[in-house]
């Protein structure tokens, strides 16, 4: 499992957390 990532401003934040919700 993927470690959780944090929600915050840029386009890798973005779409991390994008992927966790």
């Amino acid at each position: 499992m993927k470690q959780p990532c944090i929600c915050g401003s840029g386009k890798k934040f973005k779409q991390c957390c994008a992927q966790f919700l």
